[in-house]
């Protein structure tokens, strides 16, 4: 079964005890609020993106092994969902939506040349000579893989019950962060 986790949107005034760094990683507890700092430059931001994926622990990836069938009966049994409003400032969102549209264009150029391609040459030049045809693809593929680019790019480590583990957010975010006591995780949790 899915559980969902939904997570508190960032907030100015920020006394919030349930998030906190270790190394290089936040912990953030159930019901936390995040600081409205953006996660890619540690400044001061009221605007947030929406980052929601799923997480499942890592050692059922090795059940893909046998086969894809056991991985996704298990992958399915342990999925949780994770929704976070992560801060960011405005001028990276703009620019993360300027990126959108220039992956987008590629993509839609890529299908228009694609099947003017198919449209205005003979079938028989079609088998000879691929170049132009991997090309629209190659730019197509390109274009796909830029406008699913995420905003904010943080790696969920760690889901349990109560808690969340990101990695991967910059120095100056974590600078605004206090430490994670060595009494709040349980020793289970501490070999994340």
């Amino acid at each position: 079964p899915e559980v969902e986790e939904t997570f508190k949107p960032p907030q100015e005034n920020y006394e919030d005890d349930l998030v906190f760094r270790s190394g290089s990683d936040v912990h953030i507890f159930r019901n936390a609020a995040l600081p409205a700092r953006c996660m890619m430059t540690g400044e001061e931001t009221a605007a947030s993106v929406s980052f929601a994926t799923t997480w499942h622990p890592s050692w059922i990836n090795w059940l893909i092994l046998p086969g894809i069938l056991p991985y996704l009966v298990v992958a399915g049994s342990f999925r949780q969902k994770v929704n976070l409003l992560l801060p960011i400032t405005e001028s990276l969102l703009e620019k993360h939506d300027r990126i959108i549209l220039g992956g987008l264009g590629l993509m839609l150029a890529a299908i228009v040349f694609f099947i003017m391609l198919m449209l205005m040459t003979p079938p028989a030049l079609h088998r000879s000579s691929n170049f132009p045809i991997v090309l629209s693809v190659l730019c197509g593929l390109l274009g796909f893989l830029t406008a699913s680019r995420r905003p904010v790019s943080v790696r969920i480590i760690y889901a349990p019950n109560n808690l969340l583990v990101l990695r991967g957010a910059p120095r100056d975010y974590l600078g605004h962060l206090p430490d994670l006591p060595a009494d709040t995780l349980r020793s289970d949790e501490r070999n994340v």
